[in-house]
This record gives C-alpha cells, structure tokens and sequence, in this order.
C-alpha cells in the first residue's frame, strides 16, 4: 500500500470524527412598550377688523379674550430595566473540556500514525518489505 494514500485516509478519518459543537441561544430581550406623544398644542388666533373708513370697536372681540384649552402634558414613561440570566457553566462527565479531548485524540492518532510510519521505514530501509 502507498504511504501517501494510507496518511490521506487516516487524516480523512480524523476530520470526520471531530464533533461541533453550537453556543447556546441568546435570550431576546423584552419588547419596550410604545408611547404616544403629547397633542400639540394651539393658540386661539387674534382677529383684527378689516374695515379702514369705520372706527374700532370700544370692546375686544371675544376670540381675542377667550383663554386656550388647557394641555395636560404626556405621561413620563420610563423603560423596563432589562435583566439578563446568568450564563450557565457546565462541565463534561470525565471533567475534560471537549478541546482538551479532541486534543487528546488527534495526538493519539498521530502518535499511532509516527509509529506506524517509523516501523514501515524501517522495514523498508532493511529490505524486509
């Protein structure tokens, strides 16, 4: 069998056994509720008599005495103080992160394929195979 090809193989299997892992969801946060702005608010207009030739009238006409609607100003609303949970922490069964055993088993394998390939050298160099 050609060397090339068997460490192909055995790189291939490596890459195929690596499990992935995905981060946990993120909580999204609460909805802010919606505010209304306040109604704007308006002046009564001042009229003025459009007549030159007549003289003023002794008394102001009553739009120019008549007080605006009073306007309640909006309510103040402030937003709900978002809280965020705790991240939550948790260890493998054997203690081992997963970094620390996929680390593991690529020296594992590595170590077996330098065996390997020093014994075939070896073999090789003394003529045997």
């Amino acid at each position: 069998m050609k060397l090339p090809l068997l460490t192909l193989c055995l790189l291939g299997s490596v890459a195929l056994c690596v499990g992935q892992t995905a981060p946990p969801p993120t909580p999204a946060p609460p909805p802010t509720p919606a505010t209304t702005p306040a109604p704007a608010t308006t002046t009564a207009p001042a009229t003025t008599p459009d007549s030159a030739t007549t003289p003023a009238p002794a008394t102001t006409p009553d739009s120019a005495t008549t007080p605006a609607p009073a306007t309640t100003p909006a309510p103040v609303t402030t937003p709900a103080p978002v809280t965020t949970p705790a991240p939550v922490t948790t260890t493998a069964a054997g203690g081992l992160s997963s970094g620390a055993i996929a680390g593991i088993t690529i020296g594992s394998i590595a170590g077996v394929g330098a065996v390997g390939g020093g014994i075939f050298g070896l073999l090789k160099f003394t003529g045997k195979i």
